[in-house]
């Protein structure tokens, strides 16, 4: 019962209550960075993730995995769009030499009381205000 407490309670799917604020994956291809609804109404957190916490590379196959690190074995990672309200988020990878299927973030990464975590937590801290994380499309390689 304590041990309940001492953790932040969860929101499954962080689409459902973030807002990225970096729509493509920046920073070598697996950071999540978000502002997030926190447990106390009104209030939000920026937060950042780094998805090697949260995704592994499978004998080629990009998972759900605690501390998986995919970079490690996998580059050249992106994101692509997908529809207003699909609560879909899709990695894609070089792993193993191949182009991999996509993994959806949001099936993996939640939100706990405003910040990006899997597997009961690992989030990187807060990070100020979603502006501080925009970078021109020229200095990140986006088409």
């Amino acid at each position: 019962m304590v041990l309940a407490a001492l953790v932040p309670s969860a929101t499954a799917g962080f689409l459902a209550s973030c807002q990225l604020c970096v729509p493509e994956f920046d920073f070598g291809g697996h950071t999540l960075v978000a502002d997030c609804t926190a447990n106390d109404p009104g209030n939000s957190v920026v937060s950042s993730l780094d998805l090697n916490y949260c995704i592994g590379n499978d004998n080629g196959i990009l998972k759900a995995m605690d501390s998986g690190f995919f970079a490690d074995s996998c580059n050249a990672c992106y994101s692509t769009p997908t529809a207003d309200g699909d609560n879909k988020a899709y990695m894609h990878c070089i792993c193993n030499d191949q182009d991999q299927n996509p993994v959806d973030t949001h099936d993996i990464v939640d939100n706990f009381d405003g910040r990006l975590g899997c597997f009961g937590g690992k989030w990187l801290g807060d990070d100020g205000a979603c502006d501080d994380w925009y970078l021109p499309w020229y200095l990140v390689g986006i088409p």
